[in-house]
């Protein structure tokens, strides 16, 4: 991570390194980079199998074998850095994570929807009706929200006052929409001129990730986020899903979102009428812009779609019948 640059790395030093991985963590051997290279490693040459991040997930928890597999991994080989684990504990120690309830709430530009293979969260109402049930039952302590939207966090503020637990971040409004918003991330690392945003951005994000894995319950969607934190965690840590609302299908081929849905758990708690019909909402503008980009490209001048980027490659999820079978739901 110092010869193959991520978004978080830094172009000076931090803390006298340039490697991103050690911004966070220790090495996992004694090994110097000369002294790793001498030994046939396995390399990539830099290029991530299917993109800058795997998004091939079809559930929001890894299968119990994988989970487990991942777990051992974690446990062995990933170390975090002193001053990083004195900063979890004092915002949320082991202990008092036992009590209480973590949520992810992805937004941003996941909430627009038309990422190739990546599934379409629901609104963050969704997650915040699961999260009221699950403290009706269980009368959790604290709620910790980890979420990179500021209407959430006002949101939440509004039902659980002093409980509710985040982390001082940098967080986007809900509407912001650039003419180039999904093929680049200027608007996120390229929005603050904070000292080291993007080191800064990092440890953020993996502070969520790690205060969520301390956390005896989980209200999460489909993310890495969540999913690194369930690595993170203990084994009596308990997962409470929020289905997602589809999955843009991948190279603008056929639907895949009735399909996808199928073999998702059903939701610890069954959404109300209310939430349904937002979902519906949703639906019925990831349809039009469906129709929008389908047009657009239509109009314009033919070019084959394996040389067009993925991202500009036009989503062709048919929703109808879905939103009509979930008004019969409702």
């Amino acid at each position: 991570m110092e010869r193959y640059v991520t978004r978080y790395n830094e172009a000076e030093p931090v803390n006298g390194t340039m490697n991103a991985w050690e911004y966070y963590f220790e090495q996992p051997t004694a090994l110097t980079l000369a002294e790793a290279l001498t030994q046939d490693p396995l390399d990539s040459g830099g290029v991530v199998k299917g993109g800058l991040f795997f998004t091939g997930f079809a559930l929001n928890a890894p299968a119990p074998d994988v989970l487990a597999r991942g777990r051992e991994l974690v446990r062995k080989y990933v170390r975090l850095k002193p001053e990083i684990a004195r900063h979890l504990d004092s915002l949320l120690t082991k202990e008092a994570g036992a009590r209480c309830a973590g949520v992810h709430v992805r937004g941003t530009d996941q909430r627009h929807g038309g990422f190739p293979g990546h599934p379409v969260p629901a609104g963050p109402d969704a997650y915040l009706e699961q999260t009221v049930m699950l403290d009706k039952e269980y009368s959790f302590d604290r709620i910790f929200l980890a979420t990179d939207e500021q209407e959430t966090v006002s949101m939440f503020e509004r039902e659980f006052g002093a409980r509710l637990l985040t982390i001082p971040a940098h967080r986007t409004p809900s509407d912001v929409v650039e003419a180039n918003f999904r093929k680049d991330y200027t608007w996120l690392f390229g929005a603050s001129e904070r000292d080291r945003h993007h080191y800064c951005l990092g440890l953020e994000v993996l502070t969520d990730a790690l205060l969520l894995s301390r956390c005896s319950h989980v209200v999460c969607g489909v993310s890495n986020v969540s999913r690194a934190a369930m690595f993170f965690a203990e084994e009596t840590q308990r997962v409470h899903p929020v289905p997602p609302l589809w999955i843009t299908p991948n190279s603008g081929g056929p639907s895949l979102g009735r399909a996808y849905l199928a073999l998702l758990p059903p939701p610890t708690y069954q959404p109300t009428a209310a939430i349904l019909e937002k979902n519906i909402q949703e639906l019925q503008r990831l349809l039009e812009d469906s129709e929008n980009e389908r047009a657009q490209a239509q109009s314009a001048p033919a070019q084959p779609a394996e040389e067009r980027p993925a991202e500009e490659r036009p989503a062709m999820g048919h929703l109808s019948a879905w939103i009509r079978r979930l008004r019969q739901l409702i």
